[in-house]
Formats: C-alpha cells, structure tokens, sequence
C-alpha cells in the first residue's frame, strides 16, 4: 500500500474586501494508507465523484476526495 499524507482544507481570503473565500489545503502530519479509487454515484449523503479508499494508522478506513491528501512518494512503475 502506498503511503498518503492527509490534508486539512482552509478557508482565507486574498484581500480584506473579498467577499467570497479562497481555499488552501495544507498538511495535517497524519499518514494513511491507499487502498485504491472508487467511483460513486450521486446519493444523499454525498456527491458523485472519484474518491480514494484510505486506511488511517488506527485502522479506520474511509473515502477521501481527491484534494483531501496526497501521495508521500511517486508510484513506483513495475
């Protein structure tokens, strides 16, 4: 499993008169682990889209979007 670092999206905004927020996304510390791609279809409870199955240090496994962490080392190629 390849190694992903969790990111933590935050809100500010460019100038004091901005109305609207930009978004930056910076690193938590905390590792996970990837499992792989999924593709979802629009439900309630989320939004269609590619997610990633990661599993977290404590064995906690869940989707993450795809600006929601990033890979610690380049894919390897075979």
């Amino acid at each position: 499993m390849r190694e992903v670092i969790l990111l933590k999206r935050e809100e500010y905004y460019e100038e004091e008169i901005d109305i609207r927020p930009s978004y930056r996304y910076k690193e938590t510390g905390e590792i996970a682990y990837f499992h792989e791609f999924v593709t979802i279809p629009e439900t309630i409870a989320v939004e269609s889209g590619v997610y990633a199955v990661l599993e977290k240090e404590n064995g906690e496994c869940g989707l993450y979007g795809l600006s929601e962490f990033k890979f610690k080392n380049k894919a390897e190629l075979e």
